[in-house]
């Protein structure tokens, strides 16, 4: 017994363990939502910018086509009239001038002019045309405009159309680019920040990795970067967020303690209750009927462990053998159902019939040193020839097969048979089937199943069964239920055996007497 204050200790350890562990999920999944919120909004504001981009574009392209299917004297009364009826039907050009020699001659809005000089060419477009991002309009040093030209005509768009969506984003870098790399426009937040080059690419996808948004039109040249850091957000969250997270994530570890808690305690509770009906020779042991399928006679039964609590609550075989090996109470079991196995059909085994009894063994058992000495004694006890119990093996791992394989000649050298069970549910059957000296295999309900299914698992079904005889090995089919089942495979492989609900359930002891001698 530990004495009692470590004993509070050590709960009081797994409780800060618990609340911690607790507390670390939760904020962890805090700052995963916040990043992802942030980089969809971050996502969403680049998607809204290429859009405005694409829209001065096609209202740049629009205006500039109209313009060259004009008949009017260039910056006659005539024409600027028409230039300011183009604009005008657009959402993003401010003005429309016509330009010679690298000068304004006129435009709609302010008519002929002095001829104002435009600055050298900032880019020059694939198809001709020249951009300038940033330009003065009218020649007024406080009105700056972004502008396209193309042949004689230029067209001046507000410059700031697309990038004043970004004015929010005060911790970000941004940059307007062409798809060479060419700038446009380029503001920074509260940390400096090189933008690359490269917006084709994906945005970035990893957790707590600074937000990086690329974004490129499809109609235009014009692509978007959007940098910014992603600091730990639960920082930045107001005092009732963080309250909240801290007191979420200490419900969370201390429920998840519980859990575990109530989990161990009711295993512990189990494999108690499993020692006592173990002790108390409580473990029942039902026989389910094999029968040749080409005739229908019987040829042996399988013994199969029962548990049920005192409440009449049944316990299946998949969760008390596993508590018995976990917890050292494979061999006191073993010893028991092997004794009342072959006890309850010592009157059939006994007699001239030539009918087997399958018992499974796990590798746990196959080890253990008394097991021959165990079956030896019940089987003189009862009067059985040895070569009437099968031992069904039903451990699916090969780290100890060599060891597996020793147990299994041993076994056999002695005068007993021994299967493979379940046969293709695990990685390990290949593996079984070509190493260990085994008389026949047991071929699980999957394989049973596939006779009345698709082609292709009835090809592997055939395969299977073709190797097996090649081998020179038995076969018994579990889980038929259905005669075109039995029919099926009776006409694949006829000197195979099966079991299942068609042929019977499993049963007690006077009744699988009963079965077998009407």
């Amino acid at each position: 017994m530990v004495p009692r204050p470590a004993h509070l200790l050590l709960a009081g350890l797994r409780v800060a363990v618990s609340v911690s562990v607790g507390i670390l999920v939760v904020t962890l999944g805090y700052e995963l939502f916040a990043w992802q919120e942030r980089h969809a909004h971050l996502d969403d504001r680049a998607r809204l910018v290429v859009a405005r981009a694409e829209q001065i574009a096609t209202d740049s392209r629009i205006a500039l086509r109209a313009i060259k299917r004009l008949k009017t004297v260039p910056c006659s009364p005539e024409d600027l009239a028409e230039l300011r009826i183009i604009a005008a039907r657009t959402t993003q050009i401010l003005d429309i001038g016509r330009l010679h020699d690298g000068k304004v001659l006129c435009d709609g809005a302010r008519g002929i002019g002095r001829g104002t000089v435009l600055p050298p060419v900032t880019i020059r477009r694939a198809d001709g045309g020249l951009f300038w991002p940033q330009v003065q309009l009218f020649g007024d040093p406080r009105i700056h405009v972004a502008a396209l030209a193309q042949d004689n005509a230029i067209v001046f768009s507000r410059p700031r159309a697309a990038s004043e969506l970004l004015d929010d984003l005060d911790r970000a870098v941004v940059a307007g680019r062409t798809r060479a790399g060419e700038m446009i426009f380029r503001r920074s937040g509260t940390r400096e920040m090189l933008v690359g080059a490269e917006f084709a690419r994906s945005s970035y996808t990893g957790f707590w990795a600074d937000h990086g948004i690329r974004r490129c039109a499809t109609i235009s040249d014009f692509c978007l970067a959007i940098d910014e850091p992603a600091p730990v957000s639960l920082t930045r969250a107001s005092p009732a967020t963080a309250a909240a997270v801290f007191a979420g994530g200490s419900a969370l570890g201390l429920g998840a303690m519980s859990l575990a808690w109530s989990r161990n305690a009711g295993r512990r509770s189990l494999s108690r209750r499993l020692a006592r009906a173990i002790r108390k020779d409580q473990i029942q042991v039902h026989y389910q009927p094999i029968v040749r399928l080409s005739d229908r006679k019987l040829v042996g039964f399988e013994a199969l462990a029962r548990w049920s609590l005192p409440s009449g609550a049944a316990i299946p075989p998949d969760t008390f053998i596993p508590i018995a090996e976990k917890d050292g109470l494979l061999p006191a079991l073993t010893e028991r159902v092997v004794e009342r196995s072959i006890a309850g059909l010592a009157p059939l085994l006994a007699g001239a019939a030539d009918i087997y009894l399958s018992v499974n063994i796990g590798v746990g058992s196959l080890f253990d040193p008394e097991l021959p000495d165990l079956l030896d004694y019940h089987c003189l006890r009862n009067g059985i020839d040895r070569g009437r119990i099968a031992l069904e093996i039903t451990e699916r791992h090969t780290s100890d097969i060599d060891r597996i394989g020793e147990a299994i000649r041993s076994l056999r050298e002695e005068g007993y048979r021994v299967f493979l069970d379940d046969f293709g549910t695990g990685y390990s059957s290949l593996a079984y089937l070509a190493t260990l000296p085994i008389d026949t295999i047991k071929l699980d309900k999957l394989f049973t199943r596939s006779t009345d299914s698709a082609f292709v698992s009835a090809m592997v079904l055939r395969q299977v069964s073709h190797m097996v005889a090649i081998l020179g090995l038995n076969i018994v089919f579990e889980g038929v239920e259905t005669e075109e089942q039995a029919r099926s495979l009776a006409e694949l492989t006829p000197e195979a055996v099966g079991q299942g609900w068609l042929f019977g359930r499993p049963m007690p002891a006077n009744e699988a007497l009963t079965y077998a001698f009407d």
